[in-house]
């Protein structure tokens, strides 16, 4: 069984107590840093006082840059897929 931690993460200037394995705390500070870093460009950027508001637009903004991300590595994986299948269809012709 993996050994965990308490810690405490900081989103918008909130507390967040967190039980995690030393893996995830981490990725935890990552996602801490990704979240504010986006939290505090999106505040500047429209001039948001409603930290609700500004929280859920970091939301959206995240969860579309992971999206895309996603499409892009599903891509890829197709990409390759596909040359490997004209690879062997290449192969099969020159018999």
């Amino acid at each position: 069984m993996e050994e965990t931690e308490k810690t405490t993460i900081s989103i918008a200037g909130r507390a967040y107590p967190l039980i995690l394995s030393k893996k995830e705390v981490v990725m935890a500070r990552m996602v801490e840093a990704r979240i504010n870093e986006t939290f505090n460009k999106l505040q500047i950027d429209y001039k948001i006082t409603d930290k609700l508001d500004c929280l859920a637009l970091t939301l959206v903004t995240l969860q579309l840059e992971s999206e895309t991300e996603d499409r892009k590595n599903v891509h890829h994986e197709e990409n390759i897929q596909l040359e490997k299948s004209i690879s062997e269809i290449e192969a099969l012709l020159k018999l």
